[in-house]
């Protein structure tokens, strides 16, 4: 019972995740390739020259291409993020990643230097899926200019189609109980305010706002000191 459960969630996120974002998406050009990662840096020698580009959407396959990623490079610099979402349990899990691997997260386009072999970074943006798992960083920072976008998974059609109110333990669960109730699991587990989900509640199923930096640093989206990793 508890496999098949685990399972319904897994389902009702992945394809909630694909479809909420999807007509947004457009606007974003090359960010619907799959999240890449990337060392990148400035050319220079010292604290902050380099770091590590996570570009594109979050897919089912990025939380294991990230691990794969810091087997090879097995260093704490900062994780820059520019995506549109995907995913939300892929997400959930790089989020996870960045915490058990102590990872600083920014919000940032990398961007190399023309004519030059080095790279900046300018304003970038981390929306739905990429929301969450920006919310793992052991330190999370929005550089300016960049954007991070919260907004609610909502039951599509086909899953109002074929799924009813799920029991569990008692009690009937509609889809998108469930999802709140992961979601805010997952952002106290990451150290946040559970009254980030304000921010994503307001949202109608098209919008996605844009909280002001005074918004972020009450509900500790961003923060100003390291968190401790997950033990």
């Amino acid at each position: 019972m508890i496999v098949r459960f685990k399972a319904i969630i897994f389902v009702c996120c992945a394809v909630l995740a694909a479809q909420a974002f999807a007509a947004q998406k457009k606007n974003y050009g090359d960010l619907d390739s799959s999240m890449r990662f990337e060392y990148a840096g400035t050319g220079g020698n010292c604290n902050g020259c380099e770091w590590v580009s996570a570009i594109g959407t979050i897919d089912e396959s990025t939380p294991q291409k990230f691990e794969q990623f810091f087997k090879t490079h097995p260093y704490t610099e900062t994780v820059y993020l520019h995506s549109p979402g995907g995913n939300l349990v892929a997400g959930m899990k790089l989020g996870r990643l960045f915490r058990e691997y102590k990872m600083p997260v920014a919000i940032g386009k990398t961007e190399q230097v023309k004519g030059q072999p080095y790279s900046e970074t300018k304003p970038g943006i981390c929306a739905s899926a990429c929301a969450y798992a920006f919310l793992g960083g052991v330190s999370r920072s929005i550089s300016e200019g960049s954007k991070i976008g919260f907004h609610q998974f909502y039951q599509t059609k086909v899953l109002e189609a074929n799924m009813k109110p799920i029991e569990v333990q008692g009690y009937t669960l509609s889809t998108d109980q469930l999802i709140s109730g992961i979601i805010a699991a997952y952002i106290v587990e990451m150290g946040v305010d559970a009254r980030v989900l304000s921010i994503a509640s307001l949202a109608g199923r098209d919008e996605m706002p844009s909280p002001t930096n005074a918004e972020l640093r009450t509900p500790k989206v961003t923060t100003n000191q390291t968190l401790n990793p997950m033990h």
